[in-house]
């Protein structure tokens, strides 16, 4: 059974597994551990805590996609820093991205990094929010439905979406976006063009015509 992986890195992200068919095989949030920062606490006197992937578990879960089939490839996201986005959440996703490369290399899977563009457009998701991803993968992917019961499942949403966008991509059935044809100004021809006399004469055969005239040549000056 051939088979398609989907991964949204980020902490809140997730792994997906579809088909050749394009339905949901398995969907794993993406394991994590609360660590205490050392020295540091809130304004309320408790300590902080740090969540970072648990790579161990994160090899599990690609192994078993492993297990289940042939892993034809694994598309992951292709993140990149974002406007106000903090240093500490860009330095947590990056290593998020890592970490899977890592396991997939190590497991001698292939790999496509999809951009976030690139798969959002193809489902119609450029400019939405998360939930809109909840809901076209409840909608248009076999079995996602019962992986998505909260609103806190975008990042599921999400992975299955790159796997099916993964999918459709290396089946070579994506959706070919057809050009918007651009409309060409035209500059009205001068008063003593050819043009405008055929317009003009045009005008008056059918003025002739409504009018039920036999002799249009008295029309002309």
């Amino acid at each position: 059974m051939n088979l398609y992986i989907g991964i949204d890195p980020g902490l809140d992200g997730a792994l997906a597994v579809l088909d050749e068919s394009g339905a949901v095989v398995s969907v794993v949030d993406m394991p994590t551990i609360s660590l205490v920062k050392k020295g540091k606490k809130s304004k309320s006197g408790k300590p902080l805590h740090k969540r970072q992937p648990m790579h161990v578990v994160m090899a599990e879960i690609v192994k078993d996609a492993k297990e289940r089939g042939n892993v034809v490839v694994a598309g992951m996201e292709l993140v990149s820093s974002m406007p106000k986005q903090g240093v500490t959440s860009m330095f947590s996703m990056g290593r998020g991205v890592g970490s899977w490369e890592g396991i997939v290399a190590a497991l001698d899977l292939p790999i496509d990094y999809i951009t976030p563009q690139s798969w959002k457009k193809s489902f119609g998701l450029l400019g939405t929010d998360k939930n809109a991803s909840i809901l076209k993968a409840q909608q248009s992917i076999k079995g996602a439905a019962g992986y998505l019961t909260l609103v806190k499942h975008d990042g599921r949403a999400e992975a299955i979406l790159i796997a099916e966008y993964t999918r459709r991509k290396a089946l070579g059935i994506l959706p070919v976006a057809t050009p918007t044809p651009k409309v060409k100004k035209v500059k009205p021809a001068p008063a003593d063009s050819p043009c405008q006399g055929l317009a003009k004469i045009d005008a008056i055969i059918k003025q002739a015509a409504a009018e039920e005239l036999d002799v249009v040549e008295n029309f002309f000056v």
